[in-house]
């Protein structure tokens, strides 16, 4: 399996307004776990980060990172008249998190260096409304 493999699901919205974005990492990523170890590791829970609040300035420098100006992301207007009742971040801001992530729950040792290879799979199936909290959560894929 080729290394650095990383699929993000996003999870459901609760009460306190926050989201967890959950990251399967494979066998050749751990917090400061030397990779002659990791196999032992498979299927383990690595913990998580620490909590992130989307504030609309962070969707807004996003849209102009991108392009993206949909109104649902960056007018609060406009879009508390949509199903949303606010803004939302784009699904790629959320999915780009896993940059500022995956540092805080592991650290690869023994390694020379590490690269995204790409993801699999990934749907936004939950909207992440501006002022939500998100964190990332970690666990070693096969």
């Amino acid at each position: 399996m080729p290394a650095n493999i990383i699929c993000l699901r996003q999870g459901s919205n609760n009460a306190a307004g926050t989201h967890t974005l959950t990251i399967r990492v494979t066998e050749s990523t751990m917090k400061a776990i030397p990779v002659s170890e990791l196999t032992s590791l498979i299927g383990k829970d690595m913990g998580h980060s620490d909590w992130l609040q989307i504030d609309q300035e962070r969707v807004n420098q996003f849209a102009e990172c991108t392009g993206d100006h949909q109104f649902i992301h960056i007018d609060p207007e406009a879009a508390a008249r949509t199903p949303f009742g606010g803004t939302i971040a784009h699904g790629y801001l959320t999915l780009s998190l896993a940059n500022l992530f995956l540092p805080q729950i592991f650290e690869v040792r023994g390694v020379s260096m590490g690269v995204n290879y790409g993801t699999d799979k990934v749907r936004f199936p939950t909207p992440v409304p501006v002022g939500s909290r998100v964190r990332g959560g970690a666990e070693l894929a096969a």
